[in-house]
């Protein structure tokens, strides 16, 4: 019996949840919730994570396709440690289950080979402003389906 009240208690919290993320949660808000988290697994090494916030259709201004763009991420971030990325003056748009996102960024990281003993550390920091992020929902999910604001010089080492 204590089984069954447990479960009950359970589901009507999980429906609560639903509810309340379906009615106060907008649009604009899951969208900018998906790209915080698609920030935290870039900050954390998370590529599984990254790929799966990555559309298969993906395009960016510079003209990097999904694959790419994903490769591009890994080698780039793969030299740094301690990633911080934070999202500035964010602006939404909205129209039928896409968005777009509008930020300045600043990216501050450690450079893996300045870090052990004996080392110092050589913290940079980085800045892009009105950096665009094109968004599309399907199933739920909020996914980057495309780059603005870049160039191909972005992508140089």
């Amino acid at each position: 019996m204590r089984l069954v009240k447990l479960i009950v208690v359970v589901c009507g919290l999980v429906a609560i949840g639903l509810a309340v993320r379906s009615c106060w949660f907008t649009p604009a808000a899951r969208a900018e919730l998906a790209v915080e988290q698609a920030i935290q697994a870039l900050e954390h090494g998370d590529s599984a994570a990254v790929l799966a916030f990555v559309e298969d259709d993906f395009f960016d201004s510079a003209g990097i396709d999904a694959v790419a763009f994903t490769k591009l991420l890994e080698r780039k971030w793969r030299g740094w440690k301690d990633i911080d990325i934070r999202l500035l003056h964010t602006k939404a748009e909205m129209a039928d289950g896409e968005a777009t996102l509008r930020a300045d960024v600043v990216v501050e990281a450690t450079a893996a080979d300045t870090i052990g003993l004996g080392k110092t550390p050589d913290r940079q920091v980085g800045h892009r402003d009105n950096l665009e992020l094109r968004l599309r929902e399907t199933n739920g999910r909020w996914r980057l389906r495309g780059l603005g604001g870049i160039s191909p010089a972005d992508w140089q080492d």
